[in-house]
């Protein structure tokens, strides 16, 4: 059961290095498909969900104490940010289940941190798609969750208004 589960993972991880329109609906299925394995043993998904998210975690850490752009390319990457979403559907799929339940609070602290990171514009996006993650979690979870720290600083950006003014018709 470890050894699928860790298995499908790495395949997830193969494919989740790019994001493009054939990657996408690979992804979503191996998402959908890593969900259902761990419905089969709660107490193991528990500790491989557990094992994955502290590995995020240390991954993310080394990034804020090395805070050079190699290392924060190491977080800020497609396959990284797929990790952080495939974490938070299971959290979201099992949040009835009160030990996963409870391995939403890392995972919450881990994409704060990844947000926290590095605030230039290049990574509007990426934490615009974080927050939402953020939102799905704690809308299921009950948990509250501040994110409108971490979008008003985008909406007010000089680099969004002049990326999305409006022309005006006379």
């Amino acid at each position: 059961y470890e050894y699928a589960i860790k298995i499908f993972y790495i395949n997830y991880l193969e494919v989740a290095k790019a994001m493009n329109m054939n990657s996408y609906n690979q992804i979503d299925k191996l998402q959908t498909d890593i969900i259902s394995i761990l419905k089969i043993d709660f107490e193991k998904a528990y500790l491989t969900i557990f094992t994955f998210i502290r590995k995020l975690c240390i991954q993310l850490r080394m990034t804020i104490v090395d805070k050079t752009s190699s290392s924060i390319k190491s977080i800020y990457n497609w396959q990284f940010v797929n990790s952080l979403i495939l974490w938070g559907k299971v959290i979201i799929a099992y949040s009835d289940n009160k030990d996963i339940a409870l391995l939403s609070y890392p995972l919450i602290q881990t994409i704060i941190g990844v947000i926290r990171l590095n605030y230039s514009e290049t990574f509007y996006l990426l934490r615009i798609r974080l927050v939402m993650l953020l939102n799905a979690i704690s809308k299921t979870s009950k948990i509250y969750i501040p994110t409108a720290m971490y979008i008003l600083p985008i909406l007010k950006s000089n680099y969004f208004i002049e990326k999305c003014k409006v022309s005006k018709k006379e």
